[in-house]
């Protein structure tokens, strides 16, 4: 008993290596060296007629006086000089081109780089030794196995993985990852420009500079009009360029380009534009309970107007001044817009612009109608509740659990209809089979950024609605 023990880790690795050995017709000898350091001693074929002696694989390789220029050293443990020097005869030991030699030389995937003596940086390794011509073997080897010209072996190395080596295992994945990349079409170029954006001057992969240029403008174009149909100019912005959207088709238009039920929109419209009434359970309002709601025409108390003050020719048959009454009035609520426009036309008279917010704080703690239905034991409430209408409606019945709940339920739900649609929104992309698209067909620019044919899929997509246009 020698103290080995045959572990299961053991027989997995000579699975391994007996699988290799199918696969790249190597002798196990030279399988071996892919692991470790190569073979420096000569051993007795016991199997063999005569059990004559085998040279050791360093020798087969690097002291065959039989083939003109393979002599690289007769002793493995006394080697010196550099490997640049001997680059001849190692490419010869290897059947390799010198050129094949270079390369794997220069390649820190294959023989790592080394420290300066003096510590100052990293260089080349160019020292003749047992482990550095191991490794040029066994990379050789391998990508002999694969049938990979040199070049090529060492660009799959900084694509799939940079060290074959570090187990059994990992070779065979490595060899794997050959066969997928063969299979998916792609050569290992056309990955290495893809992936990494490394190519040879030579490749005809590369798109030219002026092509991608013209992609990208046209790109550029076209996120531009997205933008530009997609985009909500204020009227206080640009009152020209203003988004009109009074009934509100062009909302319709953009929610039925997300694949939305009609119904669906419409309950969307209604919301947006307060014009839906919502609902909720409430068994009863306490008898002489008034609630609050807009009076229609909304008035603040101002003492005077400010002196040589005139109302806005937008706005000045909307609000207006009771100097009798004392009374700054709007006829009707205002729109964000005209809040604006009265806001920036109010001077620096303090009075006058406290009244202006007090007949906004007004409106707000008004806006939306409210109703109870005692039959259908229902609160209602038209439009969307704001927050200072919210606190205007509880202040009524302030310890009143079910009617401050039914208040709650009507500010949240056209909220919670909004959050709840927003986010399951699809943008449909249609398919139809098609094999080839015609070379006539070319599509219109119109369409560019919609239709297109899905080669690998042999489908003819379009991306949203297509209109009757």
């Amino acid at each position: 008993d020698d103290g080995f023990d045959i572990t299961d880790a053991f027989v997995k690795k000579l699975s391994h290596i007996q699988r290799l050995h199918v696969e790249t017709k190597l002798p196990v000898v030279n399988l071996l060296a892919w692991y470790a350091d190569i073979d420096t001693r000569s051993y007795v074929d016991q199997l063999a007629d005569g059990e004559p002696t085998v040279a050791s694989l360093y020798a087969q390789l690097f002291t065959n006086k039989t083939v003109s220029g393979q002599l690289v050293g007769e002793n493995p443990a006394a080697l010196s000089g550099t490997l640049s020097g001997k680059a001849a005869a190692i490419a010869a030991a290897l059947q390799i081109s010198v050129e094949g030699f270079t390369l794997l030389h220069a390649d820190v995937n294959v023989i790592p780089r080394i420290r300066t003596p003096a510590g100052a940086g990293a260089i080349q390794d160019d020292r003749l030794t047992v482990v550095n011509l191991s490794r040029l073997y066994r990379h050789a080897k391998l990508a002999k196995a694969l049938k990979l010209p040199i070049r090529t072996y060492l660009t799959t190395l900084a694509l799939v993985n940079s060290a074959p080596f570090a187990t059994t295992g990992s070779t065979i994945q490595f060899i794997k990852h050959i066969d997928k990349i063969r299979a998916s079409g792609f050569s290992i170029e056309d990955l290495d420009y893809l992936l990494r954006n490394k190519f040879s001057a030579t490749s005809d992969m590369p798109v030219a500079d002026d092509v991608i240029a013209t992609v990208l403008d046209a790109m550029r174009d076209d996120l531009r009009k997205v933008a530009a149909e997609n985009t909500f100019v204020a009227a206080e912005l640009d009152d020209n360029a203003a988004t009109s959207d009074p009934n509100g088709e062009l909302t319709r238009k953009k929610l039925a380009l997300l694949n939305w039920d009609s119904a669906l929109v419409e309950q969307c419209i209604a919301v947006l534009s307060d014009s839906a009434t919502y609902e909720a359970p409430l068994n009863a309002l306490p008898a002489g309970i008034v609630l609050p709601n807009g009076p229609g025409n909304y008035e603040v108390a101002l003492s005077t107007l400010p002196n040589g003050f005139i109302f806005p020719s937008q706005i000045e048959k909307v609000v207006t001044y009771d100097a009798t009454a004392q009374k700054l009035k709007a006829l009707r609520v205002l729109t964000q817009a005209e809040r604006t426009i009265l806001l920036d036309a109010s001077t620096t008279n303090l009075s006058f612009e406290n009244a202006i917010k007090a007949l906004f704080e007004l409106q707000d703690e008004l806006k939306g109608k409210v109703s109870y239905n005692p039959e259908a034991r229902k609160l209602h409430f038209f439009g969307t509740m704001t927050p200072v209408r919210k606190n205007r409606l509880k202040n009524v019945l302030p310890t009143d659990v079910d009617y401050q709940a039914a208040v709650d339920a009507l500010f949240y739900l056209p909220r919670a209809f909004i959050l709840r649609n927003m986010r399951t929104f699809s943008v449909q992309n249609f398919k139809a089979p098609l094999d080839i698209l015609p070379k006539t067909v070319k599509f219109p620019n119109a369409l560019k950024s919609n239709a297109y044919h899905d080669v690998a899929a042999k489908e003819l997509r379009f991306i949203g609605a297509i209109s009757t246009k």
